[in-house]
C-alpha cells in the first residue's frame, strides 16, 4: 500500500470550515427566531389605537355642538382612552374612560365649544395621543 497516494488529497482549511459552520448556525437561528416570533408576536401585542373615521362629524351651528368619531384597536388587548382635549374645546359626551375592545371599534362622542379649524386629541392610557383636526361651526 502506497501512503503517498493518500497524502496528496487536500481538505478545506480549518478557517473556512469555521466560517461555514458559523454561517449555518446564524441562518438556523434567524429561521427559528422568525418562526417563534411569528407565532407568538401577535398574542402579546398591546393595544394599537387609531381614528378610522374618514372625517370627524361635527354638528352644531352656534359655536357649540357634538362631534363623533370611530376609534379602531388593531391590537390583541383592550385599549383605554382617558380624556379628550384640549378641554376648553373638546369634552367627552358620556362617561369616561372609554375602553376599545381588542380588534374592535368604538364610537366616541364629544361636545365642543368654538368655531373654525380646531385640533384635538384623545389621550390613551399607554401610548401617544390620537390627534385629529376638524372644522367647527
Amino acid at each position: 500500500m502506497d501512503i503517498r497516494r493518500y497524502t496528496r488529497k487536500r481538505a478545506i482549511s480549518p478557517v473556512l470550515a469555521t466560517v461555514i459552520l458559523i454561517a449555518i448556525t446564524l441562518v438556523a437561528a434567524v429561521a427559528i427566531a422568525t418562526f417563534v416570533f411569528g407565532l407568538f408576536g401577535t398574542s402579546i401585542s398591546g393595544p394599537t389605537l387609531s381614528i378610522i373615521s374618514s372625517s370627524v362629524a361635527c354638528n352644531g351651528g352656534t359655536g357649540s355642538g357634538t362631534c363623533a368619531m370611530t376609534v379602531h384597536n388593531a391590537g390583541a388587548s383592550a385599549g383605554t382612552i382617558l380624556t379628550a382635549g384640549p378641554t376648553q374645546t373638546f369634552n367627552f359626551n358620556g362617561s369616561e374612560p372609554f375602553t376599545v375592545p381588542a380588534n374592535g371599534n368604538i364610537l366616541v362622542n364629544m361636545t365642543y365649544a368654538g368655531t373654525g379649524q380646531a385640533t384635538g386629541y384623545l389621550t390613551q392610557s399607554n401610548g401617544p395621543n390620537l390627534v385629529f383636526s376638524v372644522t367647527l361651526s
